[in-house]
């Protein structure tokens, strides 16, 4: 089958995407994907592992919220899908990665007959809630339930996403997590002098910045590999020039994504902790700290009533934490102190990893979806 995927991201570092691209391509289904990139970083076509990448660079009139570009955006990417289809590729499916893009697919619906498939990885209404005026959360909420009704499969992140689904539509809906590749045949414990702590991605006070770089600089024999780029260049050049400062951190900024499992291998021990009194969105996410963990075989601290924290738990693979500032850090220094506790939670992570956590069993399931969507064509 022919697949147009549409994204509101530049696509180059969202390895779910890029995984699932991957896996469609090698069952046979030819793909090319629209994307957004709002900050004009990267070039308008791109061919990437033999598919093609659009990207639309559109200007920007709500710096702050976004919410008032997505118009611009719908009827940009819904001017390129229609010229794709017109001119080479006529698609059988619209894949739509989140609800920014599930207008554009509607309307590409019902002016071509294509099937729809809605992959969420985040839930706007929770996303937004505390963000943007109430107004813009109830138009989202509304839009989203409303095109529910038209999508033809349904794909979320985990069994939290899909038991909130679950109380809107009666659709089909698939759990494809972003678990990641097994890359490591072997658990290897790490072998570090310093007691090295591993970040790559996003950051911001929700997530516990620049709280946690303080944090480690008080404890001894601990350091913070810390890397990923600011979407805004001034943003980027100023955390730069912060993380000068600081002797506890090795800031290596943007990287590609093939280092971020070797990196997280390297390092003792990565975290990912989230305020969720301030974001009930994080109740519901799992992140790509987590399986990166997993497969590399290294403990997560995390933070409590999350998902993350639950299959912390469950699996045995890390600490669970109140998001306060003692509690992470008696974690970081029980970590540091207590090697056989970091190895058997390590051990625990890679073992997980091996039996259900891997992008190769995940990847069967996106496959189911799209045989039956065939089987329906």
């Amino acid at each position: 089958m022919n697949v147009l995927m549409l994204l509101s991201n530049p696509v180059k570092n969202d390895t779910r995407v890029l995984y699932e691209i991957d896996a469609l391509k090698k069952e046979g289904h030819s793909v090319k994907i629209i994307v957004w990139d709002k900050y004009k970083n990267l070039s308008k076509r791109e061919v990437w592992k033999d598919f093609e990448i659009f990207r639309l660079h559109t200007f920007i009139l709500d710096k702050f919220w976004n919410v008032l570009d997505y118009p611009i955006w719908w009827k940009s990417s819904l001017k390129k899908a229609l010229l794709l289809y017109k001119k080479d590729f006529q698609f059988d499916v619209v894949h739509c990665h989140d609800l920014d893009t599930l207008p554009t697919g509607f309307i590409l619906k019902k002016l071509l007959g294509c099937k729809l498939i809605y992959d969420a990885h985040e839930i706007w209404k929770l996303m937004f809630e505390k963000k943007v005026p109430r107004i813009y959360t109830s138009f989202f909420d509304k839009l989203e339930r409303k095109l529910l009704g038209y999508i033809d499969e349904m794909i979320v992140i985990d069994e939290a996403y899909k038991n909130y689904y679950q109380k809107f539509t009666n659709k089909n809906i698939t759990i494809v997590t972003h678990c990641k590749p097994l890359k490591y045949s072997e658990y290897k414990p790490p072998n570090n002098k310093v007691f090295t702590l591993c970040y790559i991605g996003s950051r911001g006070k929700k997530r516990f910045f620049p709280d946690i770089i303080d944090l480690v600089e008080e404890i001894d024999n601990v350091k913070l590999v810390l890397a990923g780029k600011e979407k805004d260049k001034n943003a980027e050049k100023k955390i730069k020039k912060q993380m000068e400062k600081y002797k506890c951190v090795d800031y290596l900024g943007e990287i590609p994504t093939e280092d971020i499992l070797p990196l997280t291998r390297n390092s003792d021990a990565t975290f990912i902790l989230v305020n969720v009194e301030e974001d009930e969105h994080y109740k519901y996410n799992v992140f790509n700290k987590q399986f990166e963990a997993m497969v590399c075989g290294r403990p997560i601290i995390c933070t409590e009533n999350t998902y993350s924290g639950n299959i912390t738990k469950e699996k045995e693979c890390g600490l669970v934490v109140t998001y306060k500032r003692e509690k992470i850090k008696k974690a970081i220094i029980l970590l540091r102190d207590n090697k056989e506790l970091c190895k058997k939670l390590g051990k625990n992570a890679f073992e997980a990893a091996f039996k259900e956590y891997n992008w190769p069993k995940e990847k069967e399931k996106l496959i189911d979806v799209y045989k039956k969507i065939e089987k329906n064509l």
